[in-house]
């Protein structure tokens, strides 16, 4: 590395520094949670460090081996990360990917017009595109739990798709003099950024854990018995002053004036913007999920199970009834074996006979 202008060797050793603080931070989130995807992405930073390594001594074999396996290394912590969510990933998205195949070769093309096929271009610019490509993509499919994790979740998908974008031309001008100062900086920017915001991601109370009971909460006990407990609105008035020093899981369509203490979500098909949790009606599975982690929660504190739903009606508007109540089904199930209490907010009137008659008759309400 001798002759590297200092500030240029300032933002190698700060690239270096992150990526390494990114490993050892997301590691660690792994060793305290078990999730997989914590484990592939503190890897992922690993071989990133490695890439930087291996340019400085001019290794360019290494070098295009680990930029390619950084990127193939989060694409697939992202996947394994959807799935730890209960995310699919819609057909679409993955569709899209079949683009890149075709895209080699005109890249391939265009980089042989431009500096000519060698051994350097090949190796340099086939494992350059695909971590860019795959880099892009996983960010795309990241975009998906947005809705759960916020502003991390964004950021880190414009972060890695930028990221991709900004490898691509490297084979391209990597010789040219004018281009290191350019490319170095633009990285530089966009490590700190996808290592800081990642780090933040996996110290998150919610991909940690993503209940955590009040200690004030755990111990207390409350005389409502367990299992499925229909109620209409005035009887659920009633038992919403009751419960408001409960730390309740609540699925609602009204959101003004929740206890405190409710860890609750906004069922709208309006996209998120802001702070407040939302959920889709039409994602009946997440809101399983979501219910079977509080439940979890709640076990493993010996406190009291309570999830409310408050927007039968708006979940039938969007769904088939038969999917509503198989749904309703085995939240039931999941209220039974973790020995908790489900509140279910639902007017005779508003169902129909038919629809009260099933949702009684499976629920024994």
């Amino acid at each position: 590395m001798l002759g590297i202008p200092l500030y240029i060797l300032a933002e190698v050793l700060l690239v270096m520094t992150l990526d390494l603080l990114a490993f050892v931070f997301v590691f660690r989130a792994y060793l305290k949670t078990k999730r997989k995807s914590a484990l592939v992405f503190s890897f992922a930073w690993l071989s990133d460090f490695l890439t930087i390594l291996f340019a400085g001594f001019n290794m360019y074999v290494l070098n295009s081996f680990f930029i390619a396996l950084f990127g193939a290394l989060i694409t697939y912590g992202i996947l394994i990360f959807l799935e730890e969510e209960k995310e699919t990933l819609p057909l679409t998205q993955v569709q899209k990917a079949t683009v890149l195949p075709p895209l080699f070769v005109i890249y391939l093309v265009l980089l042989k017009n431009y500096a000519g096929i060698n051994e350097w271009t090949l190796i340099v610019g086939g494992s350059w595109f695909l971590a860019g490509g795959f880099l892009i993509f996983a960010g795309i499919f990241l975009r998906n739990l947005v809705n759960v994790y916020e502003k991390s979740v964004r950021y880190l998908y414009y972060g890695f798709v930028l990221f991709g974008l900004h490898l691509l031309p490297y084979p391209f001008f990597a010789r040219e003099e004018w281009y290191a100062p350019i490319g170095l900086t633009a990285s530089t920017v966009l490590i700190v950024f996808l290592t800081t915001t990642m780090i933040r991601l996996v110290l998150s109370p919610r991909f940690t854990k993503l209940y955590e009971i009040p200690a004030e909460s755990k111990a207390r006990k409350i005389d409502l018995k367990p299992g499925v407990l229909i109620v209409n609105q005035n009887e659920y008035k009633q038992l919403e002053l009751k419960l408001k020093d409960m730390p309740a899981l609540a699925f609602l369509r009204n959101i003004t004036n929740v206890p405190e203490k409710w860890e609750y979500f906004f069922v709208t098909t309006v996209t998120k913007d802001g702070s407040q949790k939302v959920v889709s009606p039409t994602d009946l599975a997440k809101i399983t999920e979501l219910t079977y982690r509080y439940l979890k929660a709640a076990a493993d504190t010996n406190t009291p199970g309570i999830v409310i739903i408050d927007c039968l009606e708006y979940l039938l508007v969007y769904n088939e009834p038969t999917s509503v109540m198989k749904f309703l089904t085995k939240l039931r199930d999941l209220i039974l074996v973790h020995k908790a209490t489900l509140i279910l907010v639902a007017e005779k009137s508003a169902l129909g006979d038919k629809n009260w008659a099933l949702l009684t008759k499976l629920l024994g309400g």
